[in-house]
């Protein structure tokens, strides 16, 4: 007994073993990537800015508006997640993806007969060995949804529903078949609101009084998923509506104009609450009926507007009944938002010669071609100015006390002074950030432009000193970011 307690002791610490080398090795792959990655993202930042390779990696990041190596990692895997969520149902890509990941944890509104998943994949911290199960993990690291009941995903469309008649109404004045007490058409309008989730309403005049229906939604959708299901829910109303007005004619009005062009989708897979509109209207137009879909640019501004608008926000503010699941439209702009580009690159810089905004962009990290940065780094042995001989050629020096440079800095502090922009005097010297500042890229380029700041002067020294800006970019290794 001693001896097999002893033995599995053995397997289970050799199993364990091996999964933690399994993981130490996909995480050791992982961050091989991202190195690898961020150093060709680090070329191709210098190609965008003209930044030395001596710049630090965070500056150059910022200001070639790059992102980080990991983010784009993530960016591109969840990216091609949800292009496999997106496809056909019977795309072999999308069929990799666990059940229970597509369709939810809760099976029952589903009617399907595939078993839950039992590989994990909801464990962020899991390393998955499938590959759809990778993907999955993509996703729900990223993008927060409701878990237990999955995507929305496009359902196979009947070939013998046909579209609704579509009608767009240009002016924002209703006419005259869309008025309340119309003797032979019935007018349903439909509205959406947003609180805590999304709510649907919709309103009609029934004989002498007003009618409303809601619902209330849930809050992983956008609002053409909104405006679709609310078009299908009146239309799911109205034979009964014409029953009781003695109407043969009615019209469902919506704001949505992406929720109208969608009626009119073609292809072979369209969105569940689109299906279910046209098997509505079908149904309508089997029962001796006749219906059409309007876009009015604002409904809200007659009574049945008000009141459906009225209706779905009460709604919006009540736990969802419908649509709990996350649509597709909502991912991807969840996708679009959780990487968007924070900082863009300002327009007079990327309107500038790349010789000047590259200028431009050197003095302002300090890892230019200046005496003093020169000395720093090794390649010259004094710091002079070549152009003023005087001692200390800084950034500040070239742009504020050089003499060479003395009527087109006064042309620039000029122009600064007109917008109350001034340079701050500190102790013993004056305080070169101010001309990096946002608001005065445009006069400072100009400047830059107008000189030889930055550049080192041809001839200016013996042959055996020379080197030229190439040759500094080339030389040293490649810098690395771990991070």
């Amino acid at each position: 007994g001693l001896s097999v307690s002893l033995m599995r002791r053995v397997v289970v610490a050799a199993v364990l073993s091996v999964a933690l080398y399994g993981s130490e090795i996909w995480w050791r792959g992982q961050q091989d990537r991202v190195n690898k990655l961020q150093l060709l993202l680090n070329r191709q930042a210098r190609a965008i800015t003209g930044l030395l390779r001596s710049t630090p990696v965070a500056f150059l990041r910022d200001h070639a508006c790059l992102p980080p190596a990991r983010d784009l990692l993530n960016e591109r895997q969840t990216r091609y997640a949800i292009r496999a969520l997106s496809a056909d149902g019977d795309h072999p890509t999308h069929q990799l993806l666990p059940a229970g990941f597509r369709l939810g944890e809760l099976y029952g509104y589903e009617e399907t007969t595939v078993q839950p998943s039992s590989i994990g994949w909801t464990r962020p911290e899991k390393t998955h060995r499938l590959f759809g199960s990778r993907l999955a993990q993509q996703v729900i690291k990223h993008i927060m949804y409701d878990v237990e009941h999955g995507f929305d995903l496009p359902c196979r469309q009947d070939p013998s529903d046909p579209a609704p008649v579509i009608r767009m109404h240009e002016h924002h004045q209703l006419p005259v078949r869309m008025l309340p007490n119309h003797p032979q058409q019935t007018t349903v309008f439909v509205e959406v609101a947003k609180d805590v989730g999304f709510g649907v309403g919709a309103a009609w005049k029934e004989r002498d009084a007003w009618k409303s229906r809601a619902t209330s939604l849930g809050r992983y959708l956008t609002e053409i998923d909104a405006a679709s299901f609310a078009i299908s829910m009146a239309l799911e109303c109205l034979p009964a509506v014409l029953l009781k007005t003695d109407h043969k004619r009615a019209e469902v009005v919506t704001k949505s104009r992406l929720a109208v062009e969608e009626l009119q989708n073609t292809r072979p897979w369209i969105l569940r609450t689109i299906a279910d509109a046209r098997r509505h209207a079908e149904r309508i137009k089997g029962e001796g009926g006749a219906v059409a879909i309007t876009w009015l640019p604002s409904s809200t501004s007659s009574n049945g507007g008000k009141r459906a608008s009225l209706s779905a926000q009460r709604a919006a503010k009540q736990p969802a009944k419908a649509m709990r699941s996350a649509s597709l439209s909502y991912v991807k702009q969840a996708v679009r938002e959780r990487w968007k580009l924070v900082t863009k690159l300002n327009r007079h810089i990327k309107d500038a010669r790349k010789s000047v905004a590259a200028r431009y962009l050197q003095l302002k990290s300090g890892h230019a071609v200046t005496g003093a940065h020169l000395m720093r780094i090794g390649k010259v042995v004094d710091a002079r100015c070549w152009w003023c001989k005087r001692s200390g050629q800084t950034v500040a020096h070239l742009f504020l006390e050089c003499r060479k440079w003395r009527t087109e800095r006064e042309t620039m502090l000029r122009k600064l002074r007109d917008k109350e922009v001034a340079t701050i005097e500190t102790t013993g010297r004056r305080n070169v950030k101010t001309l990096f500042e946002d608001h005065v890229v445009a006069e400072v380029l100009e400047f830059i432009e107008k000189t030889e700041v930055g550049k080192r002067p041809a001839g200016a020294f013996d042959e055996a000193d020379s080197w030229d800006i190439e040759r500094l970019d080339r030389s040293g290794d490649e810098e690395r970011d771990d991070g």
